[in-house]
């Protein structure tokens, strides 16, 4: 599942909820904000399976398909990220 939420948002969310896995997931997204866009891998035990940067990830299937597998238990090497956090220029 894919799912996009803000993140001064998870603090209302988990205290609104009365379900400790949703509370539960909502802290491992607030323990693994980093960026102002992340994307985190979260398996269906709540265990993270991977973090990255969403400009990273943006960069196209040659950086996320490698995240995305490896978060699948696949053997993959994933690709270094530039240095500057742009794909580099045409």
């Amino acid at each position: 599942m894919n799912a996009w939420v803000l993140a001064k948002d998870l603090d209302e969310i988990s205290n609104a909820t009365n379900d400790p896995d949703l509370k539960r997931l909502c802290g491992l997204v607030r323990e693994h904000y980093k960026y102002p866009v992340d994307t985190v891998l979260i398996s269906s035990e709540l265990k993270v399976l991977g973090h990255k940067n969403v400009k990273h990830a943006m960069i196209g299937p040659v950086v996320y398909e490698p995240f995305l597998r490896k978060g699948l238990g696949e053997d993959v090497v994933e690709p270094e990220v530039f240095a500057t956090d742009r794909p580099p220029e045409k």
